[in-house]
């Protein structure tokens, strides 16, 4: 039997090969038996597929599909996380919400960027916003709603941020704090939360006020911006 839970998450999930192709995704199930039984039909879907009967797939809408998105979000990633992902999606719902995850183009979500920096939105956050539509629509690939992402073959450009290559997304953002050793997590995730430089968290200050800490960071200038914040730990 391939149903097995990750650690940290109460769905079951299902892994198998299937004409040397893995399939690995949630059941969204906390019960074992049922769980198996959506692994059962995935296997059974594949096979009419190969035999040549594709079973017509009702493509779901995309504040459909990612309401369920948010919803795995929430039980399997940080509380941050979530609210960041929620953001992202309140940004993307006025353009996408009532589309079909099929309908969604690379020339839709081109005029989506543009009309963000319209309103003068940083290419920081617009480029939250993508990353973050891209992940829900490599999932529907995944899970064979589309056939495709408009995202696919650099068709959709991420905007250029001064001072940086591209934008770290929450994706990476949960590998890099997983993988990094005790010192850099703790680094890694106050730069995350205060939204701090390297240096500014270097020259930052600790004090103690009974079991909590402090970490006091200056007010000062770093290439032309002002920063400053209190964390307690």
């Amino acid at each position: 039997m391939t149903i097995y839970k990750q650690p940290g998450s109460p769905y079951y999930y299902y892994d198998f090969y299937f004409e040397k192709r893995r399939y690995q995704a949630s059941t969204h199930l906390r019960n074992k038996t049922v769980a198996h039984r959506v692994e059962c039909i995935k296997k059974a879907e594949l096979a009419q597929r190969r035999a040549g009967i594709l079973p017509k797939k009702q493509i779901p809408l995309f504040r459909d599909f990612a309401e369920r998105f948010l919803h795995t979000v929430k039980v399997e990633r940080r509380a941050n996380t979530h609210r960041a992902y929620r953001s992202c999606v309140r940004n993307l719902e006025p353009v996408f919400s009532r589309k079909y995850l099929d309908e969604i183009t690379p020339e839709m979500v081109r005029g989506f960027k543009e009309a963000r920096l319209d309103l003068q939105r940083s290419p920081a956050t617009i480029n939250r916003d993508l990353s973050c539509l891209r992940q829900i629509l490599g999932i529907a690939v995944k899970e064979e709603l589309i056939q495709k992402s408009p995202f696919f073959g650099g068709r959709v450009e991420f905007l250029h941020e001064k001072g940086r290559e591209r934008t770290l997304s929450f994706d990476e953002e949960r590998k890099y704090l997983k993988a990094a050793t005790p010192l850099l997590r703790d680094v890694g995730i106050i730069i995350v939360e205060m939204g701090l430089r390297p240096g500014e968290i270097f020259a930052a200050s600790t004090r103690y006020r009974s079991q909590a800490a402090v970490l006091q960071a200056r007010e000062e200038s770093c290439k032309g911006s002002v920063h400053g914040g209190t964390l307690r730990c």
